[in-house]
């Protein structure tokens, strides 16, 4: 049991919040380009769904005010939460400094 807490779990936790940082970048990814598709629930908001109601009339080619609030939210979030991440990794590993 020393062994793992000393010296496996330590390199281990920087890769595994790297895993988790992907995984929710992933998953938010993976909702709004199903809700964009029109595949996902109606009666749910959504990124993914505002960027479907915006295609649906049209606004993608006449106006930006409806594309531009979903779309900056959903690169924020994913780019957000990747740098979280990496800040966390940066103080869980003390190789990083």
């Amino acid at each position: 049991m020393r062994i793992m807490y000393r010296h496996i779990f330590p390199s281990l936790l920087p890769i595994t919040l790297l895993y988790v940082a992907f995984g929710i970048a992933y998953s938010v990814l993976s909702e709004a380009s199903i809700s964009f598709l029109g595949f996902g629930d109606p009666g749910q908001v959504s990124w993914g769904g505002m960027l479907h109601d915006a295609y649906i009339t049209g606004s993608l080619s006449l106006a930006w005010w409806p594309v531009l609030p979903a779309g900056a939210c959903i690169t924020f979030f994913v780019l957000s939460t990747f740098m979280i991440a990496r800040q966390y990794e940066r103080g869980v590993d003390p190789r990083l400094g």
